[in-house]
Order: structure tokens, then C-alpha cells, then sequence
């Protein structure tokens, strides 16, 4: 296949012994030849990188990557990007499929040299093995730079309404350029636990001067595999607030002057997340959460959006008066008896009370 597309193919993998073999398998069984499979063992435990190593010797194209300590996702995805050498990348999860002609399609489209292909793709049960559960629906476009600048990359930072254009940030649906992501050295920010993937999938469609977007279904996602993400998902991220507020003044400080994160829709977007993530908090975090519910709403990005924001709810106007008081002590004991009455519905819909 002499001048043929090369393909990377990143896979993070921590403890999946049981279930990994049948997304390499996925890769192995591509119609289409040219490719290469970085394997990435974030220090598994379960035999896992022995499996991994096994696998390799038996396809050339199958290489294994070991992180020295675990570090998560983003980690093991960045080696993946920093030993990469096809053309074009893909991230494929460890308890994910692709389609048996995923990167034949993908080659006939990256033939057109876009900087990103977006794919559709299904939600699926593992215990049905893969069968079709749910299948997003997207249209095809061919979109340039002038809408990815006034269209494509605002939706993504929520500053304007989705339409046929948005599509979700996740990395499992996209093939990236690799020289795109060389050039701007685009990689995974390690620091965080919390939408990594939006931001790296952001800063690439930035990046991009041509998207390529089709309807064919290419990947199975695991939607019911309980092991999904167990190397981060020990249940409630106890920074959870911390992490989505420093993730919202990421965004403020590289797109703000760019575009307007204080339109009323912009900002009923970060308030109605500020909300949740401080009752989730509330109701989650039994340790330390007047002090870090207290952090977050003297923080003075917080404090803006939600005085700017017009209140919708009667909770919104009781926490809003408070707020624009300075009791943020009050907006504290508001939030804990909001998210013990969540709990309270919660209990009874279980019991069917």
C-alpha cells in the first residue's frame, strides 16, 4: 500500500485483561491495512501488560507503551502522541469497537486532507456484544475555516446554540491530522480529571482549516460496561468543583476576548453547571464541602455569572439575594437542604413511595 494513509491508533488501557482483546481485535480485523496500534498499560495490576506484550509479538504493527507510575488517560494518551507516526490519529477506548471498515472509510475521506474527520457512531450494551442500542444521528458536511471560526468553535465553548454543526467533543469520533497536532503541540492536559478530551478535542478544531464531517457509523461505544474508566471513575471526583472552575477560567482567559462568554445563553450555560456541580457536591462530598462550596462561590468568576445571570427558579432568586448580600455562608446551608431534598426524591422514586 505504497503511499497509502497511515493510521495511529491510541489505546489507554488500565486492568481490562477481560475485555481488551475484543477492541484490539476490532483493529486487527480492519479491511483496511495500514496502520499502527499504540498500546498504552497505565502500570495495570490484573496481568493486563502481559496480555498487551503477547498480542505485539504477533502483529508488528501492534506496539505496547508502558507509563511509570498510573496516571491516567491523559497521560498514556500523550505517549501515544509523542510515538505516533502515522498520518492521521485516532483514540480508541479499551472497552470500545471499531467497525470492520472504520479506517477504509476514513481513508477515503482523509484522501480529501482535512484536518479532522467526525464520525458517527452507536451506544451500545457490552453484554449484548456490541449489538446497535442507540445510534446518533448527524449530517454530513464539508465545513471550512470560516464556519468552524463563526459557527463550530463557539458552540464548542457554548457560547452559541448547537445546531447541525455541533457535535460532541469526545476524541472517539474523530480522526485528527497529526501534523496539525505536531505544529501546535496539542496534547492532553495531565493535570486534569474532568473533560480533558473537550479541551483537546477545542484547541484541534481551532487548529483546523477544513472538517469533514459523515453519517457513516464507524465505532460501538460501551454505554453499560460497569468497569468503563475504572482508573478514575472511584466513584464522586471530591474536586470535581475545584476542577470544573479552574476549566471555566481556562476557557475565559483563551477565548474571552474572542468571543463573548456573557450573553445571556453563555451564561445560563455556566450557571446551570456551577449549579449542579455545587449541589452534586453538596450531596456527594461529606467531607469538606461547606469549605469548598464556600471557595467557589467567593470565587469571582462565579460571582459574576451568577449576578449576571437572571435567576429563573425560586431557589435561583433565594441563592441570588444571598449572593448579592455577601452570605455566601447562607447559600451554602440552601444548597445542603436543596441536595438532602434531591436525595429525599431520590430514596422515594426507588421505593416507589
Amino acid at each position: 500500500m505504497k503511499n497509502a494513509i497511515l493510521f495511529s491508533i491510541i489505546m489507554p488501557v488500565f486492568n481490562r485483561k477481560n475485555i481488551v482483546n475484543s477492541s484490539i481485535e476490532s483493529v486487527l480485523k480492519q479491511t483496511y491495512s495500514n496502520w499502527e496500534l499504540l498500546l498504552v498499560d497505565d502500570c495495570s495490576t490484573d496481568g493486563t501488560a502481559e496480555q498487551l506484550e503477547t498480542i505485539a509479538v504477533m502483529d508488528e504493527r501492534v506496539h505496547v507503551f508502558h507509563t511509570p507510575v498510573n496516571s491516567g488517560p491523559s497521560t498514556a494518551r500523550n505517549i501515544g502522541l509523542e510515538n505516533m507516526k502515522g498520518d492521521y490519529v485516532c483514540f480508541l477506548d479499551s472497552d470500545d469497537k471499531f467497525s470492520t471498515d472504520a479506517l477504509e472509510v476514513l481513508s477515503e475521506q482523509c484522501s480529501l486532507d482535512p484536518d479532522m474527520v467526525i464520525f458517527d457512531y452507536s451506544h451500545c450494551d457490552y453484554a449484548e456484544d456490541y449489538m446497535q442500542k442507540k445510534r446518533l444521528k448527524i449530517e454530513s458536511l464539508i465545513i471550512n475555516k470560516n464556519d468552524i471560526d463563526s459557527i463550530v468553535l463557539p458552540q464548542h465553548l457554548n457560547i452559541i446554540p448547537p445546531d447541525k454543526y455541533y457535535s460532541q467533543p469526545y476524541t472517539w469520533n474523530k480522526a485528527f491530522k497529526t501534523n496539525i497536532i505536531r505544529q501546535n503541540t496539542i496534547r492532553f492536559d495531565e493535570k486534569k480529571r474532568m473533560w480533558e478530551d473537550g479541551e483537546f478535542v477545542i484547541t484541534c478544531i481551532a487548529s483546523s482549516k477544513l472538517i469533514i464531517r459523515i453519517n457513516n457509523f464507524l465505532i460501538y461505544v460501551d454505554a453499560a460496561n460497569p468497569k468503563s474508566n475504572d482508573h478514575l471513575s472511584q466513584g464522586y471526583d471530591r474536586n470535581l468543583a475545584e476542577n470544573f472552575l479552574n476549566q471555566y477560567k481556562t476557557l475565559l482567559e483563551r477565548w474571552g476576548n474572542r468571543y463573548d462568554f456573557f450573553s445571556e445563553y453563555t451564561l445560563r450555560n455556566y450557571y446551570d453547571t456551577f449549579f449542579y456541580v455545587l449541589v452534586l457536591t453538596a450531596m456527594k462530598d461529606s467531607q469538606g464541602r461547606r469549605v469548598k462550596i464556600c471557595k467557589i462561590l467567593n470565587d469571582r468568576s462565579v460571582q459574576k455569572v451568577m449576578i449576571l445571570v437572571k435567576p429563573l427558579t425560586f431557589i435561583e432568586k433565594i441563592i441570588h439575594a444571598f449572593l448579592l448580600g455577601k452570605h455566601v455562608y447562607a447559600v451554602y446551608v440552601m444548597l445542603c437542604i436543596y441536595a438532602l431534598c434531591k436525595k429525599i426524591d431520590n430514596v422515594r422514586k426507588i421505593a416507589h413511595i
